[in-house]
């Protein structure tokens, strides 16, 4: 009896009625991040770089491959178009499930292209889907009929979507590349020194230290700085500096603006009528208190259905599993990269490195030259991660007969170490069918 008790006051919380205006706000600069990411794919000649030009592809599903060129530049101009009517709040699920799809599909084409950022737009694009974003601010609510207030968990899921993000990139930084030697971002800030007005600073020793310190704080604090009520403007003005930053040191694209504008959501949820009813020109609404719709719809209309619950209740469990499952395997995971994906490891990782395939035959040995198979990115990528290693040799295996063995000569640099060897020279690609089975084979990091 108490538990079904404590279940039906969860429930009632988590159907609360709530003002949508900053979820809408939040839907609306999704739609528009995502409709300029888009066009600036197209219009930066991307699409063809990493999806059209390339004649071998590291798909994570086998058999999976690019539509033709035309097809490629449709999927993105598609991309651009749902994400206008995401925007605009017309259609607003349907316009969210396809874009899911499609975004999904194309980050399934290609490991080489893959960055955290991305990863997050996939998850957030899966949760518009079953969020009620369009009940205010939208065509859908205007045309449609579809306004009114939304169940508070449905802005909970936004704030600890994001709040996961922050989290596990702030507990991903506490180990002792990041506190105790300051890299990789003793690499890249010593670069900065033409910085205007900082570069000086930037290029001291201590500023790589001082960052990452900061950094790791900033990343594992922030989101409970956003659950106390009084510290949320200063708490959103370290965000805008701190991503403002980010963005002009880096080239680290979307994200520090993604996290800009998405942040806002901790706000109370009439924020931007409040801010909308403040223009000089406007005559003087009734303001609702307590975070109230400004006309409120009916407790029903506030709802969940039970497989939203259910949802909602998988992503959390997946979100919060996924950054934790590095700790499974052995040795470091940002040398073998195993449990590395997925996981909102943000920026604590510079590697680079060389890799030579050569390819034994009976009558004799030859190198692959990987400049007739893969672009520059893909060599780059592929060099440092040996799942892409095995990939490429299992594809180069299909083109081989069968006596013919595939070895590989690899060295590569972590954060500024002294390059070794990542893969034993010694073993057959060919024969290896997973990262795990080759585990025995890579070559410790000390």
């Amino acid at each position: 009896m108490a538990t079904e008790t404590g279940l039906r006051r969860w429930r009632a919380a988590a159907e609360r009625p709530t003002d949508g205006a900053s979820l809408a706000l939040f839907r609306i600069a999704f739609g528009v991040l995502m409709c300029a990411s888009a066009l600036r794919f197209l219009a930066y000649g991307w699409v063809d770089q990493f999806y059209v030009l390339p004649t071998f592809h590291f798909t994570w599903i086998d058999g999976l491959a690019p539509l033709p060129g035309w097809g490629m530049h449709g999927v993105f101009w598609a991309l651009a178009a749902l994400a206008a009517l995401i925007a605009v709040g017309l259609y607003t699920r349907l316009a969210a499930g396809a874009f899911f799809i499609l975004f999904t599909y194309v980050q399934i084409l290609e490991k080489s292209a893959y960055l955290n950022h991305y990863y997050l737009i996939v998850w957030v694009s899966a949760l518009m889907m079953w969020l009620p974003t369009e009940r205010a601010f939208s065509l859908d609510a205007r045309w449609r009929g579809k306004g009114g207030s939304v169940p508070a968990v449905a802005i909970w899921a936004v704030r600890g979507q994001l709040g996961l993000v922050y989290f596990f990139a702030g507990l991903a930084k506490v180990q002792p590349d990041w506190l105790l030697e300051a890299q990789p971002l003793k690499i890249w800030l010593a670069g900065q020194g033409d910085f205007p007005v900082l570069g000086p600073l930037l290029i001291m020793p201590e500023a790589a230290h001082v960052f990452s310190w900061a950094g790791m704080i900033f990343d594992l604090t922030i989101p409970f700085w956003f659950l106390w009520r009084p510290a949320r403007p200063f708490a959103y003005a370290t965000v805008l500096g701190f991503h403002l930053m980010t963005a002009a040191l880096f080239q680290i694209g979307l994200f520090p603006w993604m996290m800009m504008c998405f942040t806002p959501i901790f706000f109370d949820p009439s924020w931007p009528r409040r801010l909308w009813a403040r223009r000089p020109w406007a005559r003087r609404p009734q303001i609702p208190q307590g975070g109230a719709a400004q006309t409120p719809a009916p407790q029903a209309g506030a709802r969940l259905r039970p497989a939203s619950l259910i949802f909602l209740a998988a992503v959390a469990l997946v979100q919060i599993a996924l950054p934790l499952r590095h700790h499974l395997y052995p040795g470091n995971h940002l040398w073998t990269e195993e449990g590395f994906r997925f996981s909102w490891h943000v920026m604590v990782m510079e590697k680079s490195g060389i890799a030579e395939l050569r390819v034994k035959t009976p009558t004799g040995e030859s190198l692959v030259d990987l400049r007739a198979h893969l672009t520059p990115v893909q060599i780059r990528m592929m060099s440092t991660q040996p799942d892409m290693i095995l990939d490429f040799a299992h594809a180069l295996a299909r083109d081989l007969p069968p006596e013919a063995s595939i070895y590989i000569d690899s060295h590569v640099s972590l954060n500024g170490r002294r390059g070794r060897p990542l893969v034993s020279s010694e073993v057959d690609l060919r024969q290896i069918d997973s990262v795990s089975a080759l585990r025995p084979w890579l070559l410790p990091l000390d």
